[in-house]
């Protein structure tokens, strides 16, 4: 407990300053572009020269890469807050309704189902999902309703104790896609891993190589004549050859 108390608190250290350096670069870019407007009005006027506007441009290119980078940061050590706020809830019992209670998987006909309350408010699986996908969820309901051979299951047990240990890459995991959760068709999913496999013809490689040579070949064309100075010379040359390989 001791460990997410304090992880929480670095990653929410971690927030407070991505924000003041979002407000940081936000106030820059609003100065930017003010005095890129006054001095633009001036240089129209004819008061000063039309170069003193591209002065605050830098500072304007900065501030904007700035409020992206920083705007990501927070977003991810938002995330990050997320992630062992729910790990603290989880060790001190304060789990039930605050996740993913998994009735959708719920089967009626399993014989353990309901009298192991593996789904629903407060169940094993509310407990357990931190599952960041559609996909992920079925997988672990999945598991949770068949019991898998002993085998598995030590080999699962084993996975655990090496992940254990594993803070940074339990993190990457939990802060990968740009969103919390991705909603997914587990169904089509599944069947797309059981279809057949489509075969390659082999021709449509040699068909791929043929039309590559002669498109890397206009590009090399392109380029000696583009830096010999007859690139617009030697357009009319080019543009047939690519439609040519377009075409093909």
């Amino acid at each position: 407990l001791s460990l997410y108390q304090n992880r929480l608190s670095e990653v929410q250290a971690g927030f407070a300053r991505s924000r003041l350096h979002l407000t940081t670069a936000t106030v820059a870019l609003l100065v930017a572009a003010a005095l890129f407007l006054i001095l633009s009005l001036l240089a129209a006027r004819k008061q000063i020269s039309f170069l003193w506007p591209l002065l605050p441009v830098p500072v304007a290119i900065l501030s904007i890469r700035g409020c992206d980078r920083y705007r990501k940061a927070r977003s991810r050590t938002s995330r990050l807050a997320r992630f062992y706020d729910r790990a603290i809830q989880r060790i001190k019992g304060q789990w039930p309704r605050n996740g993913i209670d998994g009735k959708a998987f719920d089967d009626p006909n399993h014989v353990d189902a309901r009298d192991l309350n593996i789904f629903g408010e407060g169940s094993l699986f509310e407990f357990l999902c931190i599952a960041r996908s559609g996909v992920g969820q079925h997988g672990l309901a999945k598991y949770l309703l068949e019991t898998p051979p002993a085998e598995e299951i030590l080999a699962r047990q084993q996975a655990v104790r090496e992940l254990r240990e594993r803070t940074s890459l339990r993190e990457q995991v939990a802060l990968l896609g740009p969103f919390d959760f991705a909603d997914s068709n587990w169904k089509t999913f599944s069947s797309w891993l059981d279809s057949a496999t489509v075969p390659f013809p082999g021709y449509l490689r040699i068909l791929f190589l043929a039309t590559s040579v002669p498109l890397a070949s206009a590009l090399v064309i392109a380029g000696i004549l583009i830096g010999s100075g007859y690139g617009f010379t030697g357009i009319p040359f080019i543009l047939p050859m690519a439609q040519l390989v377009a075409f093909l």
